[in-house]
C-alpha cells in the first residue's frame, strides 16, 4: 500500500474516504483495521475503547433465562464446523455459540463404529456420547460468558433423542427447523432451556403456537427464514 505511515506505524490506506478495510500492524505488534473513519484496534486501549462503543450500539438481548451481552447469534453449521471449538469462542465474547447436532460420529471416531472411514447408521452418525461431549466442552470453553446452544433439524433422523441428549448435556437453547419442531417442548420436557422454532410464515408461527400450548410453551424467541435465506441459520 502507498503513502506515509500512520502515528501508529502501521500501514496506510490510499483508498480511505471510500469505507474500504486494510490491515496494519502497530508498535505494540497487534493488529488493527482502517476506515474512512481512521485506525480502529490499535493497541489494547483503543480495542478497549472500540469494546466500549460497541457495548453503546448494541443492547443486550434476553432469551428465557440468559442475557447475551451481543445480541449476536452464531448460526448452526453442521458436520464440524461449528462445534465445541466456534460455539465455545463465539459464547466466550458474549455472544451466542451454537453446536450443530448432525454428524457428531466424526468428532471422535473411536467412540462411534465405522465402516470405510464413515460412521455407520444414524446411531453413530449423530453419536450421542460425542454430542452432549461437544456442547459440554464449547460450555468450558465459553469461561461462563454468552450462551451455548443448538441446532436440531427436525428431518434428521433420533431428532427426539437428540433435543433429549442437549437438555442432559446443559444446552441453554434449541434452534429447530428444517421441518415443524412441533413436538419440541414434549421432548425437551420441564426443562429450562430456550425453544426456538425457525419458521417461514405467520401461518407457522400460529401453527406453532397452538401445538405448543398443550405442552405448556411458547416459543422463547423465534427465527425467520425469508426465500432469500442462505441456509445457516
Amino acid at each position: 500500500l502507498r503513502g506515509p505511515a500512520p502515528a501508529g506505524g502501521g500501514l496506510h490506506d490510499p483508498r480511505q474516504g471510500q469505507g474500504q478495510i486494510a490491515a496494519c500492524i502497530d508498535r505494540t505488534g497487534e493488529p488493527g483495521v482502517r476506515s474512512a473513519a481512521g485506525w480502529v484496534g490499535q493497541g489494547l486501549s483503543n480495542r478497549r475503547l472500540s469494546n466500549r462503543r460497541m457495548s453503546s450500539q448494541l443492547p443486550p438481548l434476553k432469551i428465557r433465562n440468559f442475557t447475551l451481552e451481543y445480541p449476536i447469534i452464531q448460526g448452526g453449521m453442521g458436520v464440524g464446523v461449528s462445534w465445541d471449538r466456534l460455539a465455545g469462542a463465539v459464547a466466550s465474547t458474549g455472544c451466542a455459540g451454537t453446536v450443530s447436532s448432525a454428524g457428531t460420529g466424526y468428532w471422535n471416531t473411536r467412540e462411534a463404529r465405522l465402516i470405510n472411514g464413515r460412521p455407520l447408521k444414524p446411531v453413530n452418525f449423530h453419536h450421542s456420547e460425542n454430542y452432549k461431549a461437544i456442547i459440554r466442552s464449547a460450555k468450558q470453553r465459553s469461561g461462563g460468558r454468552g450462551a451455548v446452544g443448538v441446532n436440531i433439524l427436525c428431518a434428521l433422523t433420533d431428532y427426539e433423542r437428540q433435543v433429549k441428549d442437549s437438555v442432559e448435556a446443559g444446552a441453554q437453547y434449541i434452534i429447530s427447523g428444517a421441518g415443524l419442531p412441533l413436538r419440541l417442548p414434549e421432548f425437551a420436557g420441564n426443562a429450562d432451556i430456550a425453544l426456538i422454532p425457525i419458521v417461514s410464515s405467520p401461518r407457522v408461527v400460529d401453527l406453532i403456537c397452538k401445538r405448543w400450548k398443550r405442552s405448556g410453551r411458547l416459543p422463547d424467541a423465534i427465527v425467520l427464514e425469508g426465500p432469500k435465506s442462505g441456509g445457516h441459520q
